[in-house]
């Protein structure tokens, strides 16, 4: 099937917030085609990132509106989700090759991840282009980004502790990927940034969502790990899977303390000690 792209790379410099959601929605459908034939690691990245930066951008606009006016379609969410199961295998042979050699458990997870490719291959064949619908964005206001941004910090503060579960953390990501992502899509535009986000620092901001983006990783692939061991074809390699599983899941602790010390700092939640009062 032949896929029609309804915008092109040959677009100027966006000058209204409806033009920088044409050229975001026509860079993601680029992108999308770029997944055929063959999926490698960077095109699946940069479409992953696309995704989630059109997403984002998605989001903001339309809490501006007080409605949904653009949304992604439902296929292409497809795409977004087989991509992300070709990242994580990825980036799991990465982990355990060094380890495991070309032993059966690199062997295994290779077909797996050419399993994946098929469907997505099979799912590209059907996927509709990304679009915009009829209606056009108003002009985002000043004090409405500003309340949009104090709304997403309020979120990824709501129900932090520390004995906040590894979903939650990574819903923290989230909502302060959203944040970063905006705040480059709004400088993009000429629109200043909002105060409210300035104070936070926008480097720190970045450095943050990395450490919790590395976390997440582990997560994936402590969970992963797991799940190997009880795979029959893999029992000749559980012990050793099930060894480095465990240097995995400490690692995965470090980071996470790491993480708790920096969101407590970021949110200002530390407690008053001797040296504060």
């Amino acid at each position: 099937m032949n896929i029609t792209y309804p915008f092109t790379s040959a677009m100027l410099e966006p000058t209204t917030h409806q033009e920088f959601a044409e050229m975001s929605v026509g860079k993601l459908n680029q992108l999308l085609r770029s997944l055929q034939p063959l999926a490698d690691e960077e095109a699946i990245h940069h479409f992953r990132v696309q995704y989630k930066k059109t997403r984002a951008l998605f989001r903001m606009g339309n809490a501006m509106q007080q409605g949904k006016v653009h949304r992604l379609n439902k296929s292409g969410k497809k795409i977004y989700e087989l991509t992300g199961y070709m990242r994580d295998t990825s980036i799991l042979l990465h982990l355990v090759q060094p380890h495991f050699g070309d032993g059966i458990l690199v062997q295994y997870l290779h077909q797996q991840q050419t399993d994946r490719e098929f469907s997505l291959q099979e799912a590209l064949k059907t996927v509709k282009p990304f679009s915009l619908s009829d209606k056009k964005w108003k002009k985002f206001k000043s004090p409405d980004l500003a309340a949009y941004f104090e709304n997403k910090l309020q979120q990824s503060k709501e129900g932090f502790s520390p004995y906040i579960t590894d979903q939650h953390l990574h819903q923290i990501r989230k909502y302060l990927k959203d944040i970063l992502y905006n705040v480059k899509s709004l400088h993009q535009m000429g629109i200043a940034i909002p105060s409210v986000i300035l104070g936070y620092g926008i480097d720190r901001l970045e450095a943050l969502t990395k450490l919790l983006g590395k976390y997440q990783d582990r997560v994936v692939q402590v969970t992963a790990l797991r799940h190997l061991t009880e795979i029959p074809a893999l029992q000749e390699e559980a012990k050793n899977i099930a060894t480095f599983l465990q240097e995995v899941a400490h690692q995965q602790t470090i980071y996470r303390g790491q993480i708790m010390l920096e969101l407590e700092d970021f949110f200002h939640l530390h407690t008053a000690g001797p040296l504060d009062q």
